[in-house]
């Protein structure tokens, strides 16, 4: 078995209203899906499995009306999408940046591999270039013109762009 890798993975949402010593708490936490091995699914399969939830946040994030024991007649609640913990590849290959060895590595600054050892943070990356550069990943048309674009932006199209 040495040097065999094998990976698998889920995808957890848990509340971050409650205390957080309750946030993890396998009560408190829905299990949304299990991604099976034994190698881990490209981006693209990645960004088509997470779509659902994805679309599904979206449209609570205008709110919905809940009846709750306290609220019989109900109070509207909101739903958003924060942060996606992880280990840095499955992150990284969740929300649409390059890898860790990458040339550019670092989804929010423009830090490039061969300036590692000066150990500064690069420029800040903007919000609407990570996202220019996300759209024209998707509309490339083919799959080396998508690579370019990550190779030079350090991102590409997910569903949480």
């Amino acid at each position: 078995m040495s040097g065999k890798q094998e990976s698998m993975g889920c995808v957890m949402l848990t509340c971050l209203n409650l205390p957080p010593t309750l946030q993890n708490k396998p009560a408190f936490s829905l299990l949304y899906s299990i991604i099976p091995g034994p190698n881990s699914p490209d981006v693209v399969t990645i960004s088509n499995a997470l779509k659902p939830l994805v679309d599904e946040l979206l449209v609570l994030k205008d709110g919905f009306n809940s009846n709750t024991y306290q609220h019989p007649k109900g109070r509207t609640v909101f739903v958003q999408l924060l942060p996606i913990c992880g280990y840095l590849v499955a992150a990284h290959k969740v929300i649409g940046f390059g890898s860790h060895s990458a040339k550019q590595f670092c989804g929010w600054c423009n830090s490039n591999l061969s300036e590692l050892n000066l150990l500064q943070l690069g420029s800040s990356k903007p919000a609407w270039g990570i996202l220019q550069a996300a759209q024209s990943w998707k509309e490339a048309k083919t799959t080396s013109a998508q690579e370019l674009i990550r190779r030079e932006t350090g991102v590409r199209w997910s569903e949480f762009n």
